[in-house]
Formats: structure tokens, C-alpha cells, sequence
């Protein structure tokens, strides 16, 4: 099965979700890797898409609470009493290095990738 991010319909809306949730992992506020939330979100509006068609008389109030659970579920807002997470971290730096990954080798690039995603777990 192709992933609808694989496909020509669903490419560019899911290459504008990464870019987006890349900018949120950035600032600290994701809870999962970017490319897992860009496959969440995407996957969460198929569905409601095709509920809504699906249905003779739609609930669009259906539609903002499945937006407002699936962002919840990939998004969190740090408060300044919260303390960060070591996950929380190595998301933010996963992130800020897959944008500048400075001088790093490809090697070195994709070891310390490894290494963060297994901190973020």
C-alpha cells in the first residue's frame, strides 16, 4: 500500500505539515518526531474528509474536534515552570540540526540522528 504522502495528491500538503512541524520541534513544542506528525495530522484529515463526504448531513463540529485530538497528540505547550524532558530535548535538536547540520559528515549526521531518535523515544 502506498502511503498517501507517497502519492501526487498528498505529497505537497504532507511536505507543508513536515516543514511546519519541523519549525515546532524547532521552538520544543512537539511531543513526537516531525515526520510522525505530519503522518498524523495528514492521516486525521483523510479520515475526517471522508467521514464528511460519507455522511448525508455532516457534522462539521466533528471536524475541529478531530483537528484540535490529533494536534493535541503531537503538540505540547512548555509552560516556564515545566521542566524539559530528555525526549523534548533531543526532539528540539534533532530538529535544529536536520535544519543546519553544520559541518558534520552525512555519516556523523545520520549517527547523531540515530542517537536522538533513540533519546526521544
Amino acid at each position: 500500500m502506498i502511503a498517501l504522502s507517497q502519492c501526487g495528491l498528498g505529497a505537497p500538503a504532507h511536505a507543508a505539515l513536515r516543514e511546519r512541524f519541523t519549525g515546532a520541534a524547532a521552538q520544543g513544542l512537539l511531543k513526537v518526531p516531525a515526520a510522525d506528525a505530519a503522518e498524523q495530522v495528514l492521516a486525521a484529515n483523510v479520515g475526517i474528509t471522508l467521514t464528511l463526504i460519507s455522511q448525508p448531513e455532516p457534522d462539521f463540529g466533528l471536524s475541529e474536534r478531530v483537528r484540535e485530538a490529533a494536534l493535541a497528540g503531537v503538540l505540547h505547550t512548555p509552560s516556564a515552570d515545566a521542566p524539559t524532558t530528555r525526549a523534548n530535548a533531543a526532539l528540539t535538536l534533532r530538529a535544529l540540526v536536520d535544519n543546519d547540520p553544520g559541518d558534520l559528515t552525512p555519516g556523523e549526521h545520520a549517527l547523531l540522528g540515530e542517537l536522538l531518535d533513540r533519546l526521544a523515544r
